[in-house]
Order: C-alpha cells, then sequence, then structure tokens
C-alpha cells in the first residue's frame, strides 16, 4: 500500500498544505509546533480510523474553520483510490468524520477500513509494554479494522450491547421483564464476545513469528520473545461463564436456558490437574472471581452465595466456580483432575480413583432418631443379658 500524495486543508495549525512521501523513505523535520505530527496524523486518518493521538473529531478542525479536509491518493491491491476524509457538521453540532472513496459516499469514517492500511508508531506505543491491557487491546482493534473490514460492525455491535446492558443492569427494577431482557444480552454478548476474541487470537497467531524473528535478529539471538493473547478468563467463553454465573442467581425459571449454555462450556472445556487449596460457599463480592465477572453481574445478585473452590493451577493460585452437581465432592488437600471451561469446573475425579462424596452434617432431628436408635438397641442387649441370667438360675 502506497500514499502517493495528501492534501490537507483547515487541519489543526495547518491552513492548506500538499504532502509527496518518497517512494522509499521520507523523512519530515522542523522546529517543535510546526505541524509534523499532525501531518502524520492526517495520514493515518485515511484508515478510518480515530485519531492515534486520542483526539477528539472537534479537534481536528483549525480555529475558527468549520471543516477541516483530509485528502489522500493512494495506491494499493492493483488500483489506484482516493480517499476524503471531512470532519465538520452543522453549527452547534456535534463535529463528526465522513468519507468519500473515488466519489462514493462511505458515510462514517470507519466504512472505509481496509481501502487504506497504515502502521503508526509514536512513543505512546510503549504503553503496549508498560500500560494497562485496555491499551494492547486497542491496538490489535486498530489493526484488524483495516484488515478484516468487517471487524469493526462486529466491535462496534459489542461495545453497544455491553452499553447497553451496563444501562439495564443500573435500571433494573424499573425495567419490565429485566429478567429476559439479561437472558438476551448475556447470549448476544457471549456469541460477539467470542467472535472478537477469536479474531484477536488469529492477528496475533499471524504476526508473531514477524515479531519473534524481527526481535531475535536485535537481540542477535541472545533472547528470544514469545507472545500470546492471554485474558483473565477462557476468552472464547468468558461472557458465556457471565451469563452462567447470572443463571445461577435466576434458579429452575432459567434452566432451559442454562442447558444451552452447558453446550457451549463443553465445547471449552479442557481438563487440568489442580491442587484445591480450600472450598466455600461465599457471596460473588468476597469470592476473589475477575473483576469483570463481577461487574457484570447484576448487584442484587451479588449478596447470594456461590459454589467457590481457590485452587492451584501450575503456579497460579485462583478462585474457580464449581458446578453444585459436583461441589461436594471436591476434596480439600488434594489434588484432583478437574474439568473447566473458563472459570467453571464441571466435573472432578481422583488422580488415583473415584472421589466419595463426603458425609454431610446431620440434622438435629437425624441425630435425635441415630441417639434414640442407640439407645433402644442397648436397651435391647440389656434385655437380652437378663433373660440368659434367669434362663441359668432356673437350669440351677
Amino acid at each position: 500500500m502506497i500514499l502517493k500524495a495528501l492534501e490537507v486543508e483547515n487541519y489543526r495549525n495547518i491552513p492548506a498544505a500538499r504532502f509527496e512521501p518518497g517512494r522509499e523513505l521520507t523523512v519530515i523535520c522542523g522546529k517543535n509546533g510546526q505541524g509534523k505530527t499532525n501531518l502524520l496524523e492526517a495520514v493515518w486518518l485515511l484508515t478510518g480510523g480515530k485519531s492515534f493521538r486520542g483526539a477528539k473529531d472537534a479537534e481536528l478542525i483549525r480555529e475558527n474553520a468549520g471543516y477541516a479536509v483530509a485528502e489522500g491518493e493512494t495506491q494499493g491491491f492493483g488500483k489506484e483510490s482516493r480517499i476524503r476524509v471531512f470532519v465538520g457538521g452543522q453549527p452547534g453540532a456535534r463535529k463528526a468524520r465522513t468519507v468519500h472513496v473515488n466519489g462514493v459516499d462511505y458515510g462514517r469514517a470507519a466504512n472505509a477500513a481496509g481501502t487504506f492500511t497504515a502502521v503508526v508508531f509514536d512513543p505512546g506505543h510503549l504503553s503496549l509494554v508498560k500500560g494497562s491491557p485496555e491499551g494492547r487491546r486497542r491496538f490489535l482493534d486498530a489493526a484488524l479494522c483495516q484488515l478484516y473490514p468487517g471487524y469493526v460492525t462486529l466491535l462496534r455491535r459489542y461495545s453497544r450491547l455491553v452499553t447497553q446492558k451496563n444501562a439495564l443492569l443500573k435500571s433494573y427494577w424499573q425495567t419490565p421483564d429485566a429478567n429476559g431482557l439479561l437472558d438476551v444480552f448475556d447470549e448476544k454478548l457471549a456469541e460477539s464476545g467470542a467472535a472478537v476474541s477469536a479474531k484477536r487470537q488469529e492477528y496475533l497467531a499471524l504476526i508473531e513469528p514477524e515479531i519473534t524473528g524481527t526481535y531475535r535478529d536485535i537481540a542477535s539471538g541472545s533472547e528470544t520473545l514469545a507472545i500470546q493473547y492471554e485474558p483473565s478468563f477462557e476468552p472464547e467463553k468468558g461472557l458465556v461463564i457471565i451469563g452462567l454465573v447470572v443463571l445461577y442467581f435466576l434458579g429452575k425459571k432459567a434452566q432451559k436456558k442454562k442447558a444451552e449454555q452447558d453446550e457451549q462450556l463443553a465445547a471449552a472445556a479442557q481438563t487440568v490437574s489442580m491442587l484445591i487449596i480450600d472450598k466455600k460457599r461465599m457471596r460473588i463480592t468476597e469470592s476473589g472471581l475477575p473483576q469483570v465477572v463481577i461487574d457484570q453481574t447484576p448487584k442484587m445478585m451479588r449478596r447470594t452465595k456461590l459454589p467457590i473452590v481457590k485452587a492451584k493451577v501450575g503456579p497460579k493460585v485462583m478462585s474457580l466456580i464449581a458446578d453444585e452437581a459436583v461441589f461436594d465432592y471436591i476434596p480439600i488437600k488434594k489434588e484432583v483432575k478437574a474439568t473447566v471451561s473458563g472459570i467453571y469446573i464441571t466435573k472432578v475425579t481422583g488422580v488415583r480413583g473415584p472421589l466419595e462424596k463426603p458425609e454431610g452434617k446431620k440434622s438435629w432431628r437425624t441425630k435425635l432418631k441415630e441417639k434414640a436408635n442407640r439407645a433402644n438397641k442397648e436397651l435391647e442387649k440389656e434385655k437380652a443379658e437378663l433373660e440368659k441370667e434367669k434362663s441359668k438360675k432356673k437350669k440351677k
């Protein structure tokens, strides 16, 4: 993909300019505040993405101007294109970016993703290593939007679902049939979240050979680099787990939905060895589960207790949710083989054989009955001994 020329008008501090890069390497130099980074930012906008500097669209418009334009002539994929990004709107209205490609109105700038691709690196990208996971996810999403035009729609749908579900949780008590709506959101979020996660992993698998090879050359073979997608819980089924937590609280009313979720969990199940440290029924807020699971659980349900298992899996100590059917069978201070989907334990077996269900606590009625039975047995035993003594005396 080649940028043949770029024209800007009323873009930040640049009234008007035309930029024609060299065929191979182009170096832009000048004093501070002259607009070097602004020019590169305008190139990036041709990809359909937002400003890599985190600026709002209104900030892209030159002071006292009503609009800004960045127009580029590109060549790639065997054809030439002309991309025109317009930033503006009606007086007093919110400024927005729209795009035309070869004279065709694409509407929102994001709809042109994939027409022109570019890679940007600035000092702020050091946060990819030092910063939060959110920044790394944002970086992956920006790249994916260029490679897979349909990813923009997928990501937008996912973000909209998260926003709508959070709004529902805030107005839960005032919303008719909130439980039913919550089920719908959980199902849709699970589908979209799984698709987003799959694309991110696919992209990392694609670029890993290039990254590891480049780093190996830089380090002269003395060090190696590996990258992997490692969310706080199982990526494909993480949102299914959240939905399952909600379904756990809703009980029999949601059994049909839970059965459908169980099928999805089974598809992501894996068997691992773990050392059980402790197990206890506790509120989700005290469980040590990933914060995203707690945040997505309706507030009025967070007081109900869940069957929580604290276990050591490899070098990590983590909290997991156990299925009610297996919770009582899980031994403490022992190693077991567990079938796990995300953070949900669906099955446990002993390392050296089957597990036995421990004897549960007896009710006071059961204890009283057993005590009475023991007393009756002792009384019958005494009677039998007395009868035996009497028969001996008669014989004498």
